[in-house]
């Protein structure tokens, strides 16, 4: 008889969330992606402006305000359970239009549409042959009398000679696997989608002890000098049969050191909380009396936390043997580890 279980359903994905988000969630999504992108640089400000009233801006990005022309990008956000085409997008279009017509505001460099789901194959084919799009909207504007149903705007001879000119190139498919590569950069992934990038960013390894190493690597040499019998003072007086080892120690503080920053960047106090647990599992070694010297005591330490899983922790499949070991460098770090006791 066979012993083995179903894991259960697959996790869902980013994407199958996406396609369960409302018009508000959808609208903070894109918020979110446009201020990972003025945290980039990319823009100076961010407005998001959707509701009653925004006058076919859902958000507005700007890279100078008050906004000149081809100076900002703007956003529209669409939830809808199909994907987008020409009949649920010509009133928003046609809004917008209109209101840069009106000088609402400038023509942007960009006009995104952004939905849910990405937009549909007769959408797409207007996208790429502007002149077609823009008898299109045209054509239809004209069908409909200027009657969106949400918006109403007659079309004036003035309205469509400037339509007839408009550069339909700046309207552009901003699809759901590009938001979700820009999202993934901001510290909202997470809890947004409980995914985190798949790479730890690796602090280098200064040639020199920083300032902020100094408690552990006093801790280190307080290790060496139980060992030998005698105080080392400082870096400089490590014996040459500890440099192996001590630069180890150095390349596992900064291994754990680059998931401290990750941690921080993505999922803020998961590697403290990852640090406590740590510290609970090698109690037991840091604690046993019966170490002869610090540096059997270090030793021990750094052989049994690699034993250690953290399951509960988000940061569990990015955790390293290094980082275990780190961690330990850490927690002398912070005090509360000791290689040799007070007396």
């Amino acid at each position: 008889m066979s012993t083995a279980y179903h894991p259960g359903p697959a996790p869902i994905t980013p994407e199958q969330r996406i396609i369960l988000m409302d018009d508000d969630a959808w609208e903070e999504f894109i918020t979110n992606c446009c201020e990972q992108l003025r945290h980039e640089n990319k823009y100076t400000q961010i407005k998001r402006l959707g509701g009653s009233g925004d006058k076919g801006r859902d958000v507005a990005c700007y890279t100078v305000f008050p906004p000149e022309p081809n100076t900002w990008d703007l956003f529209q956000a669409k939830a809808y359970k199909d994907p987008l085409n020409p009949t649920n997008m010509l009133a928003d279009f046609a809004k917008f239009l209109f209101f840069v017509f009106n000088g609402d505001y400038p023509i942007p460099s960009n006009y995104y549409i952004s939905g849910t789901q990405d937009v549909g194959t007769t959408l797409h084919d207007l996208l790429g042959n502007p002149d077609k799009f823009r008898k299109r909207i045209l054509t239809d504007w004209k069908a409909k009398a200027g009657n969106f149903g949400s918006f109403k705007q007659p079309l004036t001879p003035a309205l469509e000679t400037f339509i007839s000119t408009f550069d339909f190139k700046i309207i552009k498919e901003m699809k759901v696997s590009e938001l979700l590569l820009i999202h993934a950069r901001s510290p909202n992934h997470w809890a947004e989608f409980g995914v985190l990038p798949p790479v730890v960013p690796a602090v280098p390894v200064p040639t020199v002890p920083a300032s902020d190493e100094q408690v552990y690597v006093s801790e280190i040499l307080k290790a060496y000098g139980d060992f030998e019998k005698s105080p080392i003072p400082s870096v400089d007086d490590i014996p040459a049969k500890h440099s192996k080892h001590f630069t180890s120690c150095r390349e596992q503080f900064y291994h754990a050191e680059s998931l401290n920053r990750f941690s921080r960047d993505f999922v803020p106090a998961a590697f403290d909380a990852f640090k406590e647990e740590v510290r609970t599992g090698i109690s037991p070694v840091v604690d046993d009396v019966t170490h002869p010297d610090g540096l059997k005591r270090l030793n021990e330490t750094l052989k049994h936390v690699t034993t250690l899983t953290a399951t509960t922790n988000p940061l569990k499949d990015r955790i390293h043997s290094l980082d275990l070991q780190g961690t330990c460098h850490h927690l002398a770090n912070d005090g509360k580890v000791k290689w040799v006791p007070d007396e």
